[in-house]
């Protein structure tokens, strides 16, 4: 994917704030794994949480923080 520098800007810190985000919320920390990809300002999600409560919370955060024109859930639940 090639983009300008700018949107390729603009995507670093979309994921970096959807990442900040998720510091702030105890439930989406270790041992859950969510990897943040930002494309042209759609925010990717994967990895693993323990509990679909978890999803939606990971979903909201990315949805909350500016910039974002669409989140792309690919998290699962983790069947520990």
């Amino acid at each position: 994917m090639t983009c300008g520098s700018d949107a390729c800007a603009d995507d670093a810190k979309i994921t970096a704030a959807v990442e900040a985000g998720f510091e702030r919320h105890p439930e989406l920390e270790p041992p859950d794994t969510i990897t943040v990809q930002t494309v042209n300002h759609v925010v990717y999600l994967y990895g693993l949480v323990d509990t679909s409560l978890e999803i939606s919370m990971a979903e909201s955060v990315a949805h909350e923080t500016p910039g974002v024109a669409r989140v792309v859930d690919m998290l699962t639940i983790n069947n520990r």
